[in-house]
């Protein structure tokens, strides 16, 4: 009788990586809601005004969709297709008309759309957020780092929003 081969012991996950995903997870949808939140609590009149044209609602809820795109993006840099692309092409910095950017409704479908694929991006990157790179050298060496500075950017920019709300005597969002 041919003996067994033995099998090939089964790959683990190192201690606390699921709670860690879960945290991770957890916090990306807090930020995401909160961000959501401050939009809904602008009216589609005051969407694409503000005291600068660099503090307008749309403007800035437009960067962050942008912008985490290119920090869930899974592939090499050099095929990164750019922030300007896609369901709006549009330069956040350069686009002088914020009426230019997509209206509150469109906006905050597009928030959802990038709350979803931050989560679908941690999924991905699981197994390789101790050890792997991140692609973007200025968020840190990991993709743990690449994640937490894009959830340091999404607070940055909740604030920016939580500020042009007070600034209007609108009801702030509450921290999550």
């Amino acid at each position: 009788m041919a003996a067994k081969k033995p099998s090939a012991p089964k790959a683990t996950k190192p201690p606390g990586q699921k709670q860690l995903v879960g945290a991770m997870e957890d916090h990306a949808n807090r930020a995401f809601g909160m961000i959501l939140q401050a939009a809904k609590g602008f009216s589609d009149a005051e969407w694409f005004k503000a005291s600068s044209e660099r503090m307008t609602p749309a403007r800035i809820v437009y960067h962050i969709c942008q912008s985490t795109g290119r920090y869930t993006w899974c592939g090499k840099p050099a095929e990164y297709g750019g922030e300007n692309k896609g369901q709006f092409p549009l330069d956040w910095e350069d686009t002088l008309d914020s009426r230019d950017f997509p209206k509150r409704d469109a906006a905050c479908e597009h928030l959802d759309q990038a709350r979803r694929a931050t989560l679908e991006w941690i999924k991905q990157s699981e197994d390789g957020l101790l050890t792997g790179k991140s692609i973007w050298p200025w968020t840190g060496g990991s993709k743990l780092a690449q994640f937490l500075y894009l959830l340091r950017h999404l607070q940055h920019h909740m604030a920016e929003l939580n500020a042009e709300l007070q600034r209007r005597s609108l009801p702030v969002v509450d921290w999550q």
